[in-house]
């Protein structure tokens, strides 16, 4: 599903509807924009599979769609197709949804966590957490991945916690799980992405790192070999995406480089199904601002910025004024009018 985020702070949303994802208040897949029934004042969006999340100018948090495992937070585990409040949380600067459970980052850099726990990837409690609860505190920045995750410190190390079956707490190991822990030898780190099984951090020299699972080259070497201890990927990198089997990279010249599983062309080369080492796939790329570029960030055309899910969306200058998004999800609709369909592209016009 696809959320947009419109000038007058409310939401927009079309696409698979299954748990009620689109907070229209029904549970019925929308090929045409339905609003988000109740929110204004909106300021970012986020969403995971089938749950979606709305950060307020007043740093509350709602959340609607899939909430088996407490997910969204309200203190239940019923599914909602109308947003309802996050609670325990307030003064909320950033929300990062993982695989059935959800991170919380306030304004004093108090981390929170809710849902599905049963590997300890919230970082503390019990199995399923409906009300969000205390994690960590001196956190910079948050990223919930496949049953784990990650905290950026405001000292630029980072913390993991959770599933590590791939090596992706970087403690080291492959097995198991654990946490929290340091990561040890990572330093100056300024972002974090936490993939299905692998995890990214990039220092403030534009270095690099990577860890975890390796599955289809998602760590950009051959073997399908996972590792536990972080190396360099690569150099002057501006920002990074870890997506599930596959990586996304945006370098500070402009290019955009890709590796891992190709098996639907996500990485935007026709062939080979698994992308290994590295390959440059797009340039021309701008940044629009703070977290505007792939993954579950969003985008502006027209006043209307755009949530992409786990799709992959940029911004070309050569071919200006589009906006592409690369589909993976069979119900990636957007407004007949605003598009273009050829093959798996879709453009959305400026």
């Amino acid at each position: 599903h696809h959320l947009f985020l419109k000038e007058d702070k409310t939401v927009l949303g079309s696409g698979k509807n299954s748990s009620g994802q689109l907070g229209d208040g029904t549970t019925d897949e929308r090929r045409s924009l339905v609003a988000v029934s109740g929110l204004t004042g909106v300021k970012a969006i986020s969403s995971f599979v089938d749950t979606s999340y709305f950060l307020l100018e007043d740093g509350t948090v709602w959340g609607v769609g899939d909430n088996e495992n407490g997910q969204i937070g309200d203190g239940t585990l019923v599914n909602r197709s109308i947003p309802v409040q996050v609670q325990a949380v307030s003064n909320v600067v950033s929300v990062a949804p993982g695989y059935g459970h959800t991170l919380f980052l306030d304004k004093d850099g108090n981390a929170w966590g809710a849902g599905y726990n049963i590997f300890g990837q919230v970082g503390t409690g019990p199995e399923n957490i409906s009300t969000p609860i205390p994690t960590m505190s001196g956190v910079k920045a948050i990223s919930a991945g496949g049953y784990y995750s990650l905290y950026l410190m405001n000292d630029g190390t980072v913390m993991s916690v959770g599933r590590n079956r791939s090596g992706q707490l970087g403690n080291g190991e492959v097995g198991g799980s654990g946490g929290p822990l340091t990561i040890p030898g990572l330093t100056d780190i300024v972002a974090i992405d936490a993939g299905f099984n692998h995890s990214l951090f990039l220092k403030s020299d534009g270095t690099l790192w990577a860890v975890g699972g390796n599955v289809w080259g998602a760590l950009g070497i051959p073997g399908n070999t996972d590792t536990g201890t972080p190396f360099q990927l690569m150099s002057d990198v501006a920002a990074m995406d870890a997506a599930q089997y596959y990586t996304l990279i945006l370098k500070n010249d402009g290019t955009v480089w890709a590796c891992g599983s190709n098996y639907v062309d996500q990485l935007g080369v026709s062939t080979p199904d698994e992308v290994v080492p590295p390959v440059q796939v797009f340039s021309g790329l701008i940044l629009q601002g703070p977290n505007k570029w792939a993954g579950q960030w969003e985008y502006a055309a027209d006043g209307v910025s755009v949530n992409t899910g786990s799709f992959l969306g940029w911004i070309d200058t050569s071919t200006s004024p589009w906006i592409y998004i690369y589909a993976l999800d069979q119900f990636a609709y957007l407004p007949e009018e605003n598009v273009t369909e050829s093959g798996s592209w879709l453009y959305l016009i400026k």
